[in-house]
């Protein structure tokens, strides 16, 4: 620099700053600025150099008034070369003599509390899935839990898993549920989450079931309410269900399972093929009718024959139990002599058992009677064979048949 006046090779002035021309071309002309080009005044603000002051600049203000912030007094105006004592001039759009501007605060306040509000209805969706979700896998964990006694054959888990506690337990024993999952086993057992009407899938004896299981919420929580099942028989299961024996054989209640038939006794057997029948949410009885096997025809027909050979044993004019009796008209001689010139004419028909084991048997026979009665001042003999046919009753229940009117 020489006399502080910048010159046409770029150098830096006397301040440090780099002229916008130090590009090796010719210097400014006189009246061009030669400030640095980040901090030339903007429009309408301050005078540029050769120029003339514009109104309400660079004069002199009325007596009184004081000049305007940012503005040099009487109207200065900067040194020659630059156009103002690096003190940068506001920005277009803001105002003159309103000092710097305010940085623009930031609304945190607002963004946390939004951010506070999100979070919060996340947790109140999150928190509703997971009670939804709770009160809906409640249920089915009691059933689940239900189930999983029956399976293990544990009786007394299963029933205090009920909603009413069965007053009949006769069949609802470790033996019995034992004996159905012997049966049918109870495979693949899967409990859907549900309220009060749970699904369940299961396989029983590999067999696919879908059912629904209702359940109510007690005080002690969830509660199976469709067993015990109350299974209604078409007549009388007079034997005994898988090994044991109801207390009420018309009317049997049941855990879900598979229960099989054991015959009566040794002269009866259920009409059935099928003496196996399930109880799930759904509970059919099973067929009861009797019939009499090949060994209980034998037993009855000796039975029979043995009952009229005690009857013919007796001396008295009725034979107590017996079909036949005598009502003498003279007075008798001596005593009654009965007999039967042949056996017993029986065919056993298997439609006659009743509910509770008896066979209601039609018989046809023929029987002799003798004996002395006076007549007349004299001794007169009786002696006649008579043909009847009498309906006896044949309880097959026991391990011999017993016969009687």
């Amino acid at each position: 620099m020489s006399n502080g006046q910048p010159n046409g090779g770029g150098s830096a002035d006397e301040y440090g700053l780099t002229p916008q021309y130090g590009h090796g071309g010719p210097a400014p002309e006189f009246g061009q600025p030669t400030g640095p080009t980040f901090l030339g005044p903007q429009a309408g603000q301050g005078p540029q150099a050769g120029q003339g002051p514009q109104p309400g600049q660079g004069t002199q203000p009325p007596y009184g008034q004081q000049p305007a912030q940012g503005q040099h007094p009487y109207g200065q105006q900067t040194p020659y070369g630059h156009q103002n004592s690096y003190q940068q001039y506001p920005q277009y759009g803001q105002g003159q003599g309103a000092g710097p501007a305010q940085p623009k605060k930031k609304s945190h306040g607002l963004l946390i509390g939004l951010l506070s509000g999100g979070l919060a209805l996340l947790l109140i969706i999150i928190g509703g899935a997971v009670w939804a979700i709770s009160v809906r896998n409640a249920p089915a964990k009691a059933l689940e839990e239900f189930f999983d006694a029956v399976v293990a054959a544990d009786a007394q888990a299963a029933i205090n898993l009920l909603e009413t506690a069965p007053s009949d337990t006769s069949l609802i024993t470790d033996e019995v549920l034992r004996r159905s999952q012997e049966l049918a086993p109870f495979t693949d057992v899967k409990v859907r989450p549900g309220s009060s009407s749970v699904r369940v899938e299961l396989k029983i004896g590999g067999k696919q079931e879908v059912e629904y299981i209702d359940m109510v919420k007690s005080d002690d929580g969830w509660r199976v309410s469709d067993f015990p099942r109350e299974v209604s028989v078409a007549g009388s299961v007079l034997g005994k269900i898988n090994g044991a024996k109801p207390v009420d054989p018309t009317t049997l209640t049941l855990l879900p399972g598979t229960y099989e038939l054991d015959d009566p006794s040794p002269n009866l057997e259920y009409r059935t093929n099928e003496k196996t029948f399930t109880v799930l949410s759904y509970g059919i009885g099973p067929n009861t009718s009797l019939s009499v096997t090949q060994s209980g025809k034998d037993a009855t027909m000796k039975a029979i024959q043995d009952y009229f050979t005690n009857c013919a044993k007796s001396t008295d004019a009725q034979p107590k139990g017996c079909p036949y009796q005598l009502r003498p008209v003279y007075p008798v001689v001596g005593k009654y002599t009965w007999s039967h010139p042949k056996p017993p004419q029986v065919r056993i028909r298997d439609t006659y058992v009743d509910s509770s084991g008896v066979l209601r048997q039609s018989v046809s026979y023929d029987v002799r009677l003798q004996y002395r009665y006076r007549y007349g001042g004299s001794t007169q003999s009786y002696d006649r064979v008579s043909h009847f046919t009498t309906t006896l009753k044949v309880n097959l229940l026991g391990e011999k048949p017993v016969v009687s009117l």
